[in-house]
């Protein structure tokens, strides 16, 4: 959903005739959507410290002072040596002492001799290979080790700036912070970070064409000329109101009443706008392609129609989908069944085994069963 048919399989066209023929011309989600985001800029960034940077969205450029590893270290437990002394293995060394991961620098081992060594422990000047601890047979009470099989420079090594050289630029604004990051910014001694913050919600009744609906009149009052009625070519979720407050500006939303209407519209306009706000870089849901697993019916018409449904991987590892069941835009438990939105476009929808496009609306659940098996 980056371009302008973003919603669609198809090009949907700027403006389209209303259901009846006698009331105002409906817009396509494309143009809806485009007229929403427009008035949307990120949060102003804060400075927030490393462990509560988990989730919101980089503000600023990350630099590495140093390099990672900033030593040479061990990749595994074992045995450090100097390759040319086990060349001709197996052979039998000398343990000159031990040393652990936080360890400082230790004596360079003689000819003849191994150091003891576990996995992160810096590598001991002069030292330039590690034996794996598996191919070793421990003598004499640990003074001396069989090295069984020969190893070259540079075997389980560590060496410095592998993963990141000093000055290396290591994420840039706009990356959204997960654990994996923290990982790495935590490793560079960083403590706090320019982040986007997460926005503030706060909800309120439904817009639509009633007597009652006074949400859209509530929006002009305030809003001014910010304040749009957005009639939406789409199914479920055709009202839609939008509108910039204060000096900020704080976006506002009137969305439809029904329950479906309103999760469908919230999916469409506010995620991203909410995304947007956030600092985020893609503001949509996934879309693919997929096969239906039965009849995906509609009634011919200009409306897009977003069809609830179950997406679930295939035994070819296709993704297949199906009614997830009732479409009235009353009835929630179908929205609630369904992790997909199969987009179908004006005509009589897609037959079984036809192809579809859908937005997922979460992943999880689409494999078979979870598990990971050998190939």
């Amino acid at each position: 959903m980056t371009s302008s048919d973003q919603c669609s399989p198809h090009r949907m066209p700027e403006r389209v005739q209303p259901d009846d023929q006698t009331g105002p011309a409906v817009i396509s989600v494309a143009v809806a959507r485009r007229h929403v985001l427009a008035g949307i800029v990120p949060l102003a960034p804060r400075r927030v410290a490393i462990g509560d940077a988990s989730g919101p969205v980089l503000a600023e450029t990350v630099r590495a002072g140093e390099a990672i590893p900033r030593f040479a270290n061990s990749a595994m437990d074992g045995y450090a040596v100097r390759a040319a002394d086990v060349a001709d293995a197996p052979v039998r060394l000398r343990v000159a002492g031990t040393v652990a991961a936080g360890d400082g620098p230790k004596a360079a081992p003689a000819r003849g001799e191994a150091i003891r060594i576990m996995t992160g422990a810096p590598l001991p000047p002069g030292a330039d290979a590690v034996c794996m601890i598996e191919r070793v047979q421990v003598q004499d009470g640990g003074s001396a080790v069989l090295i069984e099989a020969a190893v070259s420079p540079g075997t389980n090594v560590r060496h410095p700036g592998e993963d990141i050289a000093a000055g290396t630029e290591v994420f840039s604004p706009g990356t959204q912070l997960r654990p994996a990051h923290i990982g790495v910014l935590a490793s560079l001694g960083i403590q706090s970070l320019l982040v986007y913050p997460h926005p503030t919600v706060a909800s309120w009744p439904g817009v639509s064409v009633g007597d009652h609906d006074v949400l859209k009149v509530a929006l002009e009052k305030l809003g001014g000329t910010t304040m749009r009625s957005l009639p939406v070519a789409v199914k479920p979720g055709k009202h839609v109101a939008f509108a910039l407050l204060g000096e900020q500006p704080v976006p506002a939303f009137g969305l439809p009443g029904n329950p479906v209407a309103a999760l469908v519209t919230y999916e469409l306009y506010v995620r991203p706008a909410l995304r947007a706000m956030a600092g985020c870089q893609v503001l949509n849901r996934p879309r693919i392609s997929a096969i239906a697993e039965t009849d995906l019916p509609r009634q011919p018409g200009p409306k897009l129609h977003l069809v609830r449904v179950t997406a679930r991987t295939g035994p070819g590892g296709e993704l297949r989908v199906r009614l997830s069941g009732g479409q009235d835009s009353h009835m929630l438990r179908a929205m609630a069944q369904a992790n997909a939105l199969a987009l179908l476009p004006d005509g009589d929808g897609v037959r079984a085994g036809g192809r579809v496009g859908v937005l997922l609306l979460d992943t999880e659940g689409l494999g078979l069963d979870g598990a990971i098996t050998p190939s």
